[in-house]
């Protein structure tokens, strides 16, 4: 992908490389001068001709040709989840080869009343939201936040979104550059027109002055959404945004981060980060928790998540053993 394009590489072709599988690199359109980069110097380092390939082009065609291709065993693929559905159509097609995808996502990031540092919670969203222009898969862009604090919070999230300079990277007092194109953002500046009609905008940021005007800056931007059901809330963005939801309860903020299940978000993809204060031996701190399930709410979100899941696989079977039994009745 192109938000971290020599990263991601490394972790894709790393270990495949290490366990003797020789690789097919694509990377994408936007970004593929650090993948050629690499495969000079996989070459220089001793790496034999052949086993590390690097394949530039559009994904419906040098993409397609990948995934299509029946001497090739394993796909992995990290982009929107509507690219990454064709994936899995180009593995039916052709040789049923293994398809590993890391698709979109709309990471809820959940703030309650008993947090005692929120200042330090309003940093780190702010940090979630807007680092790396928000091109982040995992940006926590929701941000769920308990009624009772929700305008002293915002207060001091907007505070923290000042320190976002938007403006050309090389400017030492930038920390928000450009966006990967004009047509992405574009899109990230639709998405911003519309939640304006449609949500309350509490902040939006500037570019600063001495930028080159390449129509591609995207300053942080703030919006409140007390359904949490737009589509500045539920869909996933990939630029500096953030949608705030109020709740009142934790079984509320659990309903609300199980909506992305509604669009085509992936469950595994699920990522929760929650600001809560933690007590021990007396001793009361904020703690920013990512993959530790110690929390009772996460570990609810999950399994409330594969509930959700089950219950609809379900749901289905039935509804084709019906359709089933339907038609045969009719033949009949």
């Amino acid at each position: 992908p192109w938000n971290y394009p020599l990263d991601m590489a490394m972790w894709k072709c790393a270990p495949a490389l290490a366990t003797g599988n020789s690789v097919v690199l694509k990377p994408a359109e936007q970004s593929p001068l650090s993948a050629l980069r690499f495969a000079e110097l996989a070459v220089e380092a001793g790496l034999p001709e052949g086993v590390l390939n690097v394949i530039t082009g559009y994904g419906e065609t040098a993409g397609k040709a990948i995934g299509m291709h029946n001497d090739i065993d394993c796909v992995s693929f990290t982009g929107s989840t509507e690219v990454g559905k064709y994936f899995f159509e180009y593995s039916a097609k052709s040789n049923m080869k293994l398809v590993w995808t890391e698709c979109g996502g709309k990471s809820p990031n959940i703030i309650f009343d008993n947090s005692k540092k929120l200042e330090i919670a309003a940093q780190l969203t702010a940090n979630g939201g807007f680092f790396n222009q928000g091109e982040v898969c995992s940006a926590n862009s929701r941000v769920l936040i308990q009624e009772s604090i929700i305008d002293e919070f915002t207060d001091l999230l907007i505070n923290e979104a000042k320190n976002w300079n938007t403006g050309d990277p090389f400017e030492p007092t930038s920390n928000i550059g450009c966006l990967v194109s004009e047509e992405h953002s574009s899109k990230v500046k639709n998405f911003i027109k519309k939640a304006k009609s449609e949500t309350e905008l509490l902040f939006e940021g500037e570019i600063l002055p001495n930028t080159n005007k390449v129509g591609t800056f995207v300053a942080p931007t703030i919006f409140r959404d007390d359904t949490g059901k737009k589509e500045i809330s539920t869909d996933e963005v990939f630029g500096p945004v953030l949608s705030l939801i109020p709740f009142k309860s934790e079984d509320e903020a659990i309903k609300i981060t199980l909506r992305f299940l509604d669009n085509e978000v992936r469950v595994d993809a699920l990522k929760v980060t929650i600001h809560k204060k933690v007590c021990k031996n007396n001793n009361c701190n904020i703690r920013k928790i990512e993959s530790d399930l110690s929390f009772d709410i996460k570990d609810k979100i999950l399994k409330k998540a594969a509930y959700l899941v089950k219950n609809d696989k379900e749901q289905k079977k039935s509804k084709k053993t019906e359709s089933a039994i339907t038609g045969t009745e009719k033949g009949n």
